[in-house]
């Protein structure tokens, strides 16, 4: 055999046994054991060169951006419209109640009088937040509780002196129920008779009173008044002690411990 036969033979004989390069896809691979020229190992598999593998990231990339986004939206969407529902509804509720009868005009169980204990006086011995209508109200140690009482007095013969806060309280509605308390004493030697009234003081100048508690003959006891009285409406309320006796001038009555509140119960404690 020539040999330029024995060539064509030996490279006839390669094509034949040459069966290509090896597929090594999805074969597994890691750092100890690499998939070889050619190929590259993805997430523990070995892929050809060139193999596209951008899905899985653009995928997590695009998905996080998404539920970002949409997250986003939604969020603000229904946080806005829960937000809206939620004040509409509570800002609904809280302001029924909060503008409800129980704390319309008056608070409730409140004492309403300012110097209720007559601690407060001035240099001239007056009281204030109080005045004598008639008569004269005094600053006295003669006292049922704390450093100092009131003392009202007459101012003339055969008056009947009365006490009652400055100025009365405004805003009351109808069927508002009002409590008054307070301590009273006289002298050792001359008793006294006195009554508690409450009063609705109406816009239009008039006024309606409670029936009124009398206690007679006080001496040098103190002895406890209580009344109460359901408001009229549309005005103001007072309180209002009067001297059952008529006095000369000088003749008087202590006072201490004054209350007039708008009581939460159905009745005066």
């Amino acid at each position: 055999m020539s040999g330029g036969r024995i060539l064509v033979a030996a490279a006839a004989l390669f094509l034949a046994c040459d069966a290509g390069p090896l597929d090594l896809t999805g074969l597994r691979c890691d750092d100890g054991r690499p998939c070889g020229d050619g190929w590259f190992c993805h997430q523990g598999s070995c892929l050809a060169d060139g193999t596209p593998v951008d899905a899985g990231v653009d995928a997590g990339v695009d998905a996080g951006v998404d539920s970002g986004v949409d997250a986003g939206l939604d969020g603000g969407d229904d946080a806005g419209v829960d937000a809206g529902a939620d004040a509409g509804l509570d800002g609904g509720d809280d302001a029924g109640v909060d503008a409800g009868p129980e704390d319309a005009g008056i608070p409730l169980d409140v004492n309403l009088l300012a110097n209720p204990g007559f601690e407060s006086s001035r240099s001239d011995g007056g009281v204030p937040s109080w005045r004598g209508s008639p008569g004269l109200v005094v600053t006295t140690t003669i006292r049922r509780s704390g450093a100092r009482a009131a003392r009202l007095e007459s101012t003339g013969t055969q008056q009947q002196p009365a006490l009652l806060p400055s100025s009365p309280t405004p805003g009351t509605e109808l069927g508002m129920l009002f409590c008054a308390r307070v301590w009273v004493r006289g002298e050792p030697d001359a008793g006294v008779d006195a009554t508690l009234f409450i009063r609705d003081r109406l816009a239009d100048g008039g006024i309606q009173s409670s029936a009124g508690m009398r206690v007679n003959n006080i001496q040098d006891m103190w002895r406890e008044l209580r009344e109460e009285h359901v408001s009229f409406g549309g005005g103001s309320i007072e309180f209002r002690l009067v001297s059952a006796s008529r006095l000369d001038a000088g003749d008087g009555l202590y006072v201490d411990d004054a209350q007039l509140f708008r009581t939460s119960a159905t009745v005066c404690p």
